[in-house]
């Protein structure tokens, strides 16, 4: 069998236990099992991925460059987020919640609004250029 065959039936074998444990966990009305069964799937994503990107790395060692290029901009972009945050707490947060928190939580809103502005730059770029073509 090939990889692609064997991957296609470990996604079905996943996807069954997940609705099993799903149903299970809405008929009994008890989360722990699909919460378990979620960090479970998660801790095995994760673990494929890094297998993945070191098998990668393996076979194509000049990629290392543009790899650590596109680390380095997401590291800036965070650094950036996280300057562009102000902390500022609201009267509507709890009082159990950090600065901390609240500085990360406003660094993820700029993250998340510089990438979408990069994405969206991207995308109008490569229409103008198709179409200068």
């Amino acid at each position: 069998m090939n990889a692609e065959k064997i991957s296609s039936m470990v996604l079905y074998v996943l996807l069954i236990i997940g609705v099993i444990v799903f149903v299970g966990s809405v008929w009994f009305e008890g989360y722990n099992a699909m919460l378990m069964t979620s960090y479970i799937f998660m801790f095995i994503g994760v673990l494929l991925g890094l297998v993945a990107f070191g098998a990668g790395l393996a076979a194509k060692p000049h990629t290392i460059k543009n790899m650590l290029i596109g680390v380095g901009a997401l590291a800036l972009v965070v650094v950036l987020g996280y300057v562009l945050s102000s902390g500022e707490r609201l009267d509507s947060y709890p009082a159990e919640v950090s600065d901390t928190a609240i500085r990360w939580s406003g660094a993820g809103l700029w993250i998340l609004y510089i990438l979408t502005g990069v994405s969206v730059l991207s995308i109008v770029y490569a229409g103008v250029a198709r179409i200068t073509k």
